[in-house]
Order: C-alpha cells, then structure tokens, then sequence
C-alpha cells in the first residue's frame, strides 16, 4: 500500500430515544510517514484532523473509535504505515455527542478498509439524557 487515496464519506446514524447521533465523516488515507499534525493512535496507524470546525472533544474521540478498528486495519493493510485523514466531520449542532465521532469513524474504516462492521453501540440513557457509547461487545446485563 502506497501513495495517497480518494477521501469517501461514511454517514453514521443512530436514533433509539427522543433524539439521535447523527454525523456525517469524510476521510482519507496516505500510506507513508505520518506528517507533524497526525497523532499516534497504534503502531503503524495515525490520524490528522484537517477540518478546523472540530472541537478538541470531537479529536479526543476520534482517537478510541480509530484504535478499536486498529487491528482489523493492520489485517487489511499489512505493515504500510496509514494516516487516516478526517477532512470533514459535519453533526446537527444540537442534540450532539462528541462520542458518536468515534461510532462515525468506526463505521468509516469498516466501508473504506473493507472489514465486517465491529461490535459497538449507543444506548440511550433516559435518566442522563445521554447515550453511552460502547466500542466492543455491549454488557446485556443493563
């Protein structure tokens, strides 16, 4: 894997309470040395935010959603060194969590890499009005 690739988009949606987590990513990868603005996520694997409307919450979350895919990446790509480029995360400005960045890029790198979507959910929790968000298998006792 060599070169850079064409940016793909990838629309996450998830609405099971009285409102939902809505994002739309658009991203790309470069296979090569990661420049001075990706940060580490896993051995071989970093990411640059290039769209500067994101929030230092939406970068933090970005991070565990990309690192959950790592493995499933590393699989698809071998030893190449990928950054993954987030060129643009657009989410209603209401009714907004920054951990649905992390679901968005999830679903994002399962299209583009071509693995099987990975087990993680958003269940809403009436009494904080917020959704948890879990990257892995969902605990079925709550």
């Amino acid at each position: 894997m060599t070169g850079n690739f064409v940016a793909t988009s990838y629309a996450y949606r998830h609405i099971s309470g009285p409102w939902g987590l809505l994002v739309d990513l658009t991203a790309s990868v470069r296979a090569n040395e990661p420049t001075g603005a990706a940060v580490p996520v896993a051995d071989g694997l970093s990411l640059e935010v290039r769209d500067q409307n994101t929030t230092e919450e939406d970068r933090e979350q970005l991070v565990p959603g990309l690192l959950y895919a790592a493995p499933a990446i590393r699989t698809a790509v071998g030893t190449a060194q990928v950054t993954v480029t987030v060129e643009r995360l657009d989410y209603p400005l209401t009714d907004y969590q920054p951990e649905a960045a992390a679901l968005a890029v999830l679903g994002w790198a399962a299209e583009y890499f071509g693995f099987p979507p990975l087990p993680a959910e958003a269940r809403y929790d009436r009494a904080s009005n917020r959704y948890d968000v879990v990257l892995g298998e969902a605990d079925e006792t709550r």
